[in-house]
């Protein structure tokens, strides 16, 4: 469940920074609405602390030097820096987020603007991808609405699940020899309802092999000589 756990985080790390989005935009998007837990991305991480994530991404690179996506668990610079201010989370008063208190005495949210490293009242998410989704009661019609969305939370969404379909192809069988076991880690150990394989399914195997591939993401042999045998 780590393997594959922190990777997801780590890899939102480096992507939320290179398209530019917010810590509000990244939760919306990665928490209920695609059948994860309600403290999403960077709740999650104020919750189990962030100096806890970033030794098991640090155990992860030293511990799996074949790792072919090993880059993506050094710190990208804005976590760096949040490491050494002791910006943790809950257990340190602040990190992605923080209690604080308006003009008026009442208790605001604020989060982290990740381009300045300061704190500012929560935004209200709007995209038109993410209103579409009112519209579907299942999560895997949620999944399969974004996958298809036009906008910056469609992308997001297509590439942070290109990686991760990538990524669990190149785990088997080095932490797994049954692919439903590494999904199974994934909703017991993470609170996801779909783990990685099965969301893969939802969307369609072979058609999202070929997106990745048109978009630079490599997929194991071992899932080509599946599609090649007929199993989609």
């Amino acid at each position: 469940a780590n393997r594959v756990g922190i990777y997801s985080i780590m890899a939102l790390f480096h992507l939320v920074k290179k398209m530019g989005l917010t810590v509000d935009e990244v939760d919306k998007v990665t928490g209920p609405l695609i059948g994860r837990p309600s403290s999403a991305t960077f709740r999650t991480c104020d919750v189990v602390g962030l100096d806890t994530a970033v030794k098991v991404a640090a155990g992860i690179a030293k511990n799996c030097p074949d790792d072919e996506r090993r880059e993506v668990f050094e710190l990208p610079d804005y976590v760096d820096f949040m490491v050494k201010n002791n910006m943790f989370g809950d257990k340190s008063g602040q990190g992605f987020y923080k209690k604080s208190k308006n003009e008026k005495g009442e208790r605001v949210i604020l989060s982290l603007d990740l381009n300045d490293m300061q704190y500012k009242p929560s935004q209200k998410v709007k995209y038109a991808s993410i209103e579409a989704l009112k519209a579907f009661d299942s999560v895997p019609d949620r999944l399969r609405s974004l996958a298809k969305a036009k906008d910056k939370m469609g992308d997001f969404f297509r590439q942070s699940f290109w990686g991760i379909f990538s990524y669990v192809s190149y785990r088997i069988p080095e932490i797994a020899d049954d692919l439903f076991r590494v999904d199974a880690a994934m909703n017991a150990g993470f609170g996801w309802e779909q783990g990685p394989f099965e969301a893969w399914d939802i969307l369609g195997v072979g058609e999202q092999v070929r997106q990745m591939e048109e978009n630079g993401y490599s997929v194991a042999a071992w899932v080509k000589e599946m599609l090649a045998a007929g199993n989609e």
